[in-house]
């Protein structure tokens, strides 16, 4: 009985690290499977172009063959437009080889990608159309995508540019304030913790995330921007970092370097797709796809970063004395 595997291979472009997304088992006509989450700041973008498979033999050993993965031949361009519809600029992808994947279903060797070299920020404007164009000379083939980009969501507290120093005690909790102008679906906020790992010999800088997600407020492109609003609480930002810094009985102490705010704007077609993408939708068994003529994402995200902020006296000292933290090794100096 001849099988058609449904697959994507999902990837965070910040990292450039792939897994697998899922596989799913069902008739039908080979059918190309697109990926790429699109952020014009990054300095590496990156487009995956992979294909269904059909074959007698179990869905295990067809996916080890990389024959059974990739196109020969592939034309991938970004086109840029205006708001109109003009045309501002196009970039064309380079095919590339990543780095072996890890053990997985799919075949670890050749890993290939689409890349292009960026960042490309300077060149947008609110309401810019980007259009993700794919040919398959090969099959006769074309793949299309499209985003409206909009500017990333400013965080309005703290100040840019200024150095806060939090304090995760205080009467009024910290607050994080950013706009919710353009009504991205959903927000990631990511509290990125700084700190020094010292050893005898070395020292090695290091860091933990703790992340927040965040829906939209706004309903319609009608409605007059939003303000969302984030506190943390001191004993629950502590508690996370003690269970998620590593314990190290080599390193002689610690110290906290600093506090950076990362949140990212994801778009709907993002959302839904993530959404969806481990369950079989009610659509001839297919996974929820924004592709046409083939399969998978091609989505919106961007970021605004705001770096080295401080914690007060008072947070400092729960860091290295308190029952949540003391473990780790933290030292104020």
């Amino acid at each position: 009985m001849k099988k058609t595997i449904y697959f994507s291979i999902g990837f965070f472009l910040a990292f450039v690290s792939c897994s697998e997304d899922f596989p799913i088992n069902a008739p039908g006509n080979q059918e190309p499977v697109v990926y790429g989450l699109f952020d014009p700041q990054d300095s590496t973008i990156l487009v995956r172009l992979t294909k269904t498979f059909i074959g007698l033999e179990s869905a295990e050993v067809l996916a080890k063959n990389p024959d059974n993965l990739y196109y020969d031949h592939a034309e991938v361009r970004l086109d840029i437009n205006s708001e109109e519809g003009y045309p501002v600029t196009s970039y064309t992808f380079e095919k590339v080889l990543l780095p072996d994947k890890p053990d997985g279903i799919f075949a670890k060797s050749p890993n290939y990608a689409y890349a292009l070299q960026g960042p490309l920020d300077l060149f947008f404007i609110d309401g810019f159309q980007i259009r993700l164009l794919i040919r398959i000379p090969d099959d006769s083939l074309l793949l299309s995508a499209q985003q409206t980009y909009y500017s990333p969501p400013e965080i309005t507290s703290p100040k840019a540019n200024s150095r806060t120093h939090f304090g995760l005690y205080q009467t009024e909790a910290p607050r994080i304030k950013w706009t919710d102008k353009y009504g991205f679906q959903r927000y990631v906020l990511v509290i990125r913790f700084n700190y020094l790992n010292r050893y005898e010999d070395h020292e090695q800088s290091a860091h933990f995330d703790v992340s927040y997600s965040h829906n939209s407020l706004v309903i319609s492109k009608e409605q007059n921007p939003g303000v969302i609003l984030h506190i943390f609480e001191g004993d629950d930002f502590l508690r996370l970092i003690g269970n998620g810094v590593p314990a190290d009985p080599a390193i002689i102490n610690r110290s906290f370097t600093s506090i950076d705010l990362l949140l990212t704007g994801l778009s709907k077609e993002y959302c839904d797709y993530e959404e969806t993408s481990q369950i079989v939708s009610d659509r001839m068994g297919k996974p929820v796809t924004n592709i046409v003529g083939g399969l998978g994402l091609f989505a919106l995200q961007v970021k605004t970063e705001q770096k080295g902020h401080l914690l007060d006296p008072a947070s400092l000292d729960s860091l290295v004395n308190g029952h949540y933290t003391k473990k780790l090794k933290f030292v104020k100096y």
